[in-house]
């Protein structure tokens, strides 16, 4: 996808791009470690599904997933321009940084929402399911990234590209969770 990119964009908006998606890998840092755990905890639980622990463990778990893209995206929301003054863009640049900052961690708020979907999936040792999403998820990405740049969509099409590949990863995962009967 990078020379698709380098093809349709200026150096400036690849250098936003580059730059935006640096901070919001850094705002990933909230996870801490918690998916991980939440997949662990599944594994001990899945088992005992009349405990009642079980599906408890799923609603905390989401509900903390939910919260660190809270974390992300209000971080993303506040901070935004900030961030473009710190890191110096030029003014005439600075509102696309703020408005691909905002969108991008809105994004990865939406990915800790559905994550919880693979922790089901690794939970059940059905890593196969999760990944045949993966394997089709870069595929969409890189189809949306082109029409969105053939239809002049400009460096928002990297955004909407990554929406596009986020929804279909987690649709695959919600599909298989239901028809496997992991709620």
């Amino acid at each position: 996808s990078v020379p698709v990119a380098l093809h349709y964009l200026s150096k400036e908006q690849f250098g936003l791009w580059a730059l935006m998606m640096t901070l919001v890998g850094y705002l990933n840092l909230v996870d801490m470690g918690m998916s991980g755990s939440i997949a662990r905890l599944l594994i001990d639980f899945k088992d005992d599904r009349d405990g009642g622990h079980y599906g408890s463990l799923i609603k905390t778990g989401w509900l903390v997933l939910l919260t660190q893209g809270l974390i992300v995206f209000t971080t993303g929301l506040i901070f935004a321009n900030a961030f473009a003054q710190l890191m110096a863009i030029p003014a005439n640049l600075r509102p696309e940084f703020v408005h691909l900052m905002i969108l991008q961690c809105g994004i990865v708020a939406l990915g800790y929402a559905v994550r919880i979907f693979g922790h089901l999936l690794t939970a059940h040792q059905r890593m196969d399911l999760a990944n045949y999403a993966g394997t089709v998820a870069p595929p969409v990405n890189f189809a949306a990234l082109w029409i969105f740049f053939f239809f002049g969509f400009g460096v928002f099409s990297l955004v909407w590209a990554t929406l596009c590949s986020t929804l279909v990863n987690a649709a695959i995962q919600w599909i298989a969770c239901a028809m496997w009967g992991f709620f």
